[in-house]
């Protein structure tokens, strides 16, 4: 039976003094606050025995729950997080699975809020970057196809992303104090990212168990590529431009000493090679001049591939 009033605490203290000093029935002065004699025998045993603090509301939740998480667990998650702060839950579980296979393992939630209880999760912060569409076209001529992305799109290559974001996170967050302090960091990550971390894109295998060397080993020497004779060819100077007739054109500084490939279109273009790639189209009329000399650039020929996109969620 509940006590009378708002204050439990103070009409169990009255309860008390009034048995103290009531020489009625305890019946009757039960009934006179409200509640039944068994509930009053509790109170008074409990002044009797520990004093006035007893009066105290007690928690009712029970002391030991069968699927509580044992301790030793919980040390051992804090124990690996702490070593690999930026690993979560679910890396976490799979590391304790390979390093203990007996223990008993809570669920990756339930991981995760382990981690939150004890403060070692800290909020993501989304980061826009900058475009990554460059230039370098030297794959080209091993031959090797490059897989490009639009500019200003970086989720279009969202795995390559985010290994760069892992890498710098656990290397140069703050970099190193000397240049071979900063080469033992990259040894040390890539031996624990190829080895030791788990991988969900992998199943939560580690790289090295999946890995196969190629048959085809990567040439030592490229040689120049061949363009077919109808071609005009042009080698590159140092700062990527290429002479043609009267005027330098700027094609990349990526292809220096290389030699590229100019064919004949209607118009009196040309479009512009390397290898078997084609890299922008020469518009003689496009040239302009300066201090008596003549300057020009490509055409891009995928236009398309050069807009702008809008922003991230619009």
């Amino acid at each position: 039976m509940p006590w009378n009033g708002t204050d439990g605490m103070s009409e169990r203290m009255k309860f008390i003094a009034a048995y103290l000093e009531y020489e009625a029935r305890f019946t009757d002065l039960c009934c006179d606050f409200g509640v039944s004699r068994k509930t009053g025998y509790k109170w008074v045993r409990r002044y009797e025995r520990d004093g006035a603090g007893a009066l105290e509301d007690r928690s009712r939740a029970p002391h030991a729950h069968p699927n509580a998480i044992r301790e030793n667990v919980v040390h051992a998650i804090l124990s690996i997080r702490r070593r690999h702060p930026r690993w979560g839950p679910r890396k976490l579980q799979v590391i304790l699975k390979r390093q203990q296979p007996r223990m008993v393992l809570p669920a990756a939630s339930t991981i995760g809020d382990i981690l939150k209880r004890h403060g070692l999760v800290r909020p993501r912060r989304r980061i826009r970057r900058s475009s990554p569409y460059g230039d370098r076209l030297r794959l080209y001529d091993a031959p090797i196809r490059p897989e490009r992305i639009r500019p200003g799109r970086p989720d279009q290559n969202g795995r390559h992303e985010r290994m760069h974001s892992t890498l710098k996170a656990e290397t140069a967050k703050p970099p190193r104090s000397s240049f071979s302090a900063q080469q033992r960091a990259f040894d040390r990550f890539q031996a624990e990212y190829n080895g030791e971390r788990p991988h969900e894109a992998l199943g939560q295998e580690v790289p090295a168990t999946l890995y196969r060397r190629s048959l085809r080993s990567f040439p030592n020497y490229l040689p120049h590529p061949q363009y077919p004779e109808h071609f005009e060819t042009r080698k590159a100077y140092p700062n990527g431009i290429i002479s043609f007739g009267s005027t330098q054109w700027y094609v990349s500084v990526c292809l220096a000493d290389q030699l590229v490939g100019l064919e004949p279109t209607q118009g009196g273009c040309w479009r512009v090679h390397f290898g078997w790639v084609p890299i922008g189209l020469l518009d003689p009329r496009r040239a302009t001049e300066r201090r008596d000399r003549h300057f020009g650039q490509l055409i891009p020929i995928h236009d398309s591939l050069r807009r702008r996109r809008p922003p991230y969620g619009r």
